[in-house]
C-alpha cells in the first residue's frame, strides 16, 4: 500500500534532516520512479521551510541534489528549524505551555 502524501513527505524530510555537507545523491538512485515528482515536491517543500533552503541545492534538471557546506551560524539556525519540524510532525511541542 502506499504511503500517504504526509507520511511520504516525514519520510523524506527525515532523511533530509540527516544528510551532511558534501552528501550528494541521485534521485534516480533513492526514489522509485513513480515517485520522483512526488519526492521533489517533498524536497523543495523542506527546502522553502529552512533558512537559507537548508544548504539543499538541485542541479538543472533536478536529477541530483546535494548539501552545500554552510557557516556554522546558519547551520546552528538550519538544525534549531529540523528540530522545531521534527516535533511539529511528531504532534509534539517545544514550548513548556504544553
Amino acid at each position: 500500500m502506499a504511503l500517504s502524501f504526509e507520511a511520504y513527505k516525514k519520510k523524506v524530510w527525515a532523511f533530509l534532516n540527516n544528510m551532511k555537507p558534501g552528501d550528494r545523491y541521485l534521485i534516480s538512485e533513492i526514489c522509485e520512479k513513480e515517485n520522483e515528482t512526488k519526492f521533489i515536491v517533498c524536497v523543495k517543500a523542506w527546502m522553502d521551510n529552512m533558512p537559507w533552503q537548508g544548504g539543499l541545492s538541485f542541479n538543472a534538471d533536478y536529477s541530483e541534489f546535494y548539501m552545500t557546506h554552510i557557516p556554522n551560524v546558519i547551520t546552528n539556525e538550519i538544525n534549531s528549524t529540523i528540530k522545531l519540524q521534527e516535533a511539529k510532525l511528531s504532534g509534539h511541542s517545544l514550548s513548556n505551555n504544553r
